[in-house]
């Protein structure tokens, strides 16, 4: 699988996205699965016979799109329009070879309009591109890393879902990322195979040869071992900052999320991980009758898993909030029920979208606005 993701990208415009992208991917799919040659190429070797030979070998190029992609020049004329320009090379012959071409967009790049590009690249725009932004990068490059594993490798339990979190405020439904767990049944487990040692020599090897290949094998295979060890490693200290990801779905645990530092957030909801699924929401016919509000059953897919409240955000919470200059200081009445630990009342969506902007710069997570309702 060596080499089968391709990231091309133009130094002097993206050469810093393009390695935060690689070492995510890496993150997934392990370092030599990744071709990049700002570090993948060594002294003294041929730089066209290289990539050349990358190239044959991927699945899938990431075309890194920064602002200066398009405009880049080598004195007065556009290093795109020149056919010997290597990102340009690299494309055209991807594309060439019918191999996927995603485009991904950064620092805030737009894609370039048709009558930008030289006719050999303008297939690319019929290819969906991705948009990664700095305060959204977690989620998005999540997101891309999936859409590249479904392009290289076909997985029998389907895409890896990305978890999200939320919770519930008044009747409003406010989610934040917290990245892709290790642990939801549907991701694959790391399988590393021992090569089998031969009865016999193989025909046609003489035995020095053999003994080269075992070796050869064995290396491979601790190699392999040792990617699936440093990612469970680095999968156990993501878990370890980021509570939401020692949470099973549906297990009944509950978890708080930390304070940006890494600090414990008392104050913070209380959290439930929901998994991803289907049920059947609405009353059956047999249940309208009388029924102002009544709908007919639809049937409602979670795509991915999520977290949420476990309770409803209480005075206790709202008025940590306000008390730390947040929620514009609106501190709502209890209408003489009682403060404390009892849910809030008397918050508008407005207030509500206040509450889930404090809470993420105290955790550091990006927090959604409501995107769901109910009435009282």
């Amino acid at each position: 699988m060596a080499g089968k993701i391709f990231i091309n990208y133009r130094r002097d415009d993206s050469a810093s996205h393009a390695l935060n992208i690689a070492q995510s991917l890496e993150n997934k799919f392990g370092k030599s699965n990744i071709f990049i040659d700002i570090d993948r190429l060594r002294a003294g070797q041929e730089f066209e016979t290289v990539l050349e030979n990358k190239l044959r070998q991927c699945k899938v190029m990431l075309a890194i799109i920064g602002p200066n992609w398009v405009d880049a020049r080598d004195g007065g004329s556009r290093r795109i329009d020149n056919p010997e320009d290597w990102v340009r090379l690299e494309i055209e012959r991807a594309l060439a070879r019918k191999i996927p071409v995603i485009p991904v967009l950064v620092a805030g790049a737009t894609l370039p309009s048709k009558s930008d590009l030289p006719p050999s690249l303008q297939p690319l725009l019929k290819h969906q591109g991705a948009t990664l932004t700095t305060n959204g990068f977690r989620y998005e490059m999540a997101g891309l890393t999936r859409d590249v594993a479904d392009l290289t490798v076909r997985r029998p339990w389907g895409r890896m879902a990305a978890a999200a979190s939320a919770l519930i405020l008044g009747g409003y439904l406010v989610a934040h990322h917290i990245g892709e767990p290790v642990w939801w049944p549907f991701s694959q487990p790391n399988v590393v195979e021992a090569p089998s040692t031969p009865s016999a020599v193989p025909a046609g090897k003489t035995i020095d040869e053999a003994e080269a290949k075992r070796k050869a094998d064995e290396a491979e295979a601790k190699h392999h071992a040792d990617e699936a060890d440093a990612k469970r490693r680095a999968d156990e200290e993501a878990a370890r900052r980021d509570p939401a990801l020692s949470v099973k779905p549906a297990s009944g645990q509950s978890f708080r999320d930390q304070l940006a530092n890494g600090q414990p957030c008392p104050m913070c909801p209380e959290m439930v991980a929901v998994p991803a699924g289907t049920f059947t929401m609405g009353s059956p016919a047999t249940e309208q009758q009388g029924r102002s509000d009544g709908q007919t059953q639809v049937p409602v897919t979670i795509a991915l898993p999520f977290a949420v409240g476990k309770y409803a955000v209480t005075f206790d919470q709202w008025d940590a909030c306000a008390a730390d200059r947040g929620c514009n200081g609106y501190r709502p009445s209890d209408q003489g029920w009682g403060r404390g630990n009892r849910p809030v009342i008397n918050v508008s969506w407005t207030f509500a979208k206040a509450y889930a902007e404090w809470l993420s710069r105290k955790t550091g997570k990006n927090l959604a606005y409501p995107v769901a309702t109910h009435s009282h």
